[in-house]
């Protein structure tokens, strides 16, 4: 007897909402020392001549090392990408990933006793946790290639990773009335707390891909695999084609963007509360309401985005490419532009509050632009890219709050932070060029290069796999060049 509860809620956004919250938590783990960090800091030691009024913390850390604090978790997190997604793809992705989010957990709550220690502990226990959190995006998107159907994948993959948002959003007044109602070291305790949690649900909730899991229907499995191809939602252990990958100009668009993307992504992220506290002068309560509101925002606009990008899928109104640079134009050029005003606006509070919210929302379509792509052109190693590409794009992790903490030390001034806005600004407009000139949503030749050779030697494109337990697949997908038809529009809209 069909279970009624998954006829009415598939499995597939079960397991999308699992991860969907081991995002958020995800996030809240890695971004709540950039709001608490203002609370634990002695400001009147360090800038006597500029307090603000603020509440000293314990800890008479100056700008410099403030930087290297917040930029710390990416000197972890940037050595963990590649193995991260290629481990992912050769064995569980369900504990790759869970282990890791446990694991931060466990060590979120060191950060209050090695603070006090020193700060150079405190820096060893975020690169600590930048390292077992460095496999979460690239696994994740191992788990989805498995369980997001074509058409639904620009929604999927938006939802899942858009949790990041939702992290940041929340994180912001959590921390702070925890803060205010606590202490600042509650903040870890509290938000380590609920990984641990969480790491129940996933164990008895998410599995490898479709037929593994034992509460899935006959009729989803089925629907699924035919949509996928049951070859990409098996386990597939294929050899890394490095040095197709490592030349292929679509995969280099990718890894400029991220890094592009990410240093104007993480200014704003990490520099935020700085900006408003030190330049601005706005109560930290106030900070945290504000700068969570604008994440919030690119989560709905993401999402929204991600049911128009697949609407334009499902009618064939544009290629598959032309969705993806459509998306990068929004998320990146017309961000940039907000950055300028931003850099040149920055005496009109108004203004630069609204540009903010607007800069920030529009981020929120990239999730259906070059964060799609890899499973697009290459879902077999679609881990492996994201993990090469988020090595890139973990760099400004910890390069902008140095440059940011080089710019404005000992100078809080409008004309300083003027430069931390239009670098991004600069970086986000160079890799639209790059990606409208070399960035693709189609499938890869070397996606299929070793894809038959496990069933004695077929070629190495066209054939989907027969299914390891010797299942026929429901239909045989036409050749790469077949899929992919006159109009080249997606080999993924080819009849399976």
């Amino acid at each position: 007897m069909a279970n009624p509860v998954l006829s009415v809620l598939p499995v597939r956004y079960i397991v999308v909402a699992v991860t969907f919250f081991g995002f958020i938590i995800n996030y809240m783990l890695r971004n709540n020392l950039n709001l608490a960090i203002v609370a634990m800091v002695n400001h009147t030691a360090v800038n006597s001549s500029d307090s603000s009024g603020q509440n000293d913390g314990p800890f008479v850390w100056d700008e410099n090392i403030v930087g290297q604090i917040l930029g710390s978790f990416y000197y972890g997190y940037i050595c963990t990408q590649i193995v991260g997604g290629r481990t992912a793809e050769l064995t569980s992705v369900k504990y790759i990933y869970g282990v890791s989010l446990l694991l931060a957990g466990l060590l979120t709550f060191l950060i209050p006793a090695v603070s006090y220690w020193d700060y150079r502990a405190l820096l060893t226990v975020r690169i600590a946790m930048g390292f077992v959190m460095g496999v979460g995006f690239p696994s994740g998107y191992a788990l989805l290639r498995a369980w997001a159907p074509p058409n639904e994948r620009s929604t999927i993959i938006s939802l899942a990773f858009n949790a990041c948002n939702i992290g940041t959003a929340i994180t912001m007044p959590l921390a702070s009335a925890i803060i205010n109602g606590i202490s600042w070291e509650a903040v870890f305790y509290i938000q380590g707390s609920f990984a641990l949690v969480w790491f129940i649900f996933w164990v008895l909730l998410v599995y490898d891909n479709p037929e593994k899991h034992p509460f899935i229907t006959e009729e989803e499995r089925l629907f699924i695999v035919t949509a996928i191809g049951s070859g990409q939602t098996n386990e597939r252990r294929l050899p890394l084609p490095w040095k197709e990958v490592l030349t292929s100009p679509p995969v280099w668009g990718l890894i400029i963007t991220s890094f592009c993307n990410n240093w104007g992504f993480y200014t704003l992220l990490s520099d935020l509360p700085q900006y408003y506290s030190n330049v601005q002068h706005k109560d930290i309560s106030q900070d945290a309401v504000f700068t969570s509101l604008p994440f919030l925002l690119m989560f709905v606009f993401g999402v929204a985005y991600s049911v128009f990008s697949d609407y334009l899928r499902k009618k064939n109104l544009l290629s598959i490419t032309n969705i993806r640079r459509l998306a990068q134009v929004v998320s990146q050029a017309l961000v940039a532009v907000t950055l300028i005003c931003i850099a040149f606006l920055g005496e009109y509070e108004t203004a630069v509050e609204a540009l903010v919210f607007v800069g920030v929302g529009l981020i929120g379509a990239g999730y259906s632009g070059w964060q799609t792509v890899p499973v697009d052109m290459a879902p077999n190693y679609s881990g492996s890219l994201v993990g090469i590409y988020n090595t890139f794009g973990s760099i400004p992790g910890f390069l902008a709050p140095l440059v940011v903490g080089a710019l404005t030390e000992g100078h809080e001034t409008l004309d300083r932070w003027r430069w931390c806005f239009l670098i991004p600004a600069a970086l986000m407009l160079f890799d639209t060029v790059v990606f409208l000139a070399f960035g693709s949503g189609e499938e890869q030749p070397w996606n299929r290069k070793y894809y038959q050779q496990k069933d004695g030697g077929a070629q190495e494109t066209g054939v989907s796999e027969i299914s390891d337990r010797g299942e026929a697949a429901p239909k045989v997908k036409p050749s790469l060049q077949e899929q992919r038809g006159n109009d080249n529009m997606s080999y993924d809209n080819a009849p399976v």
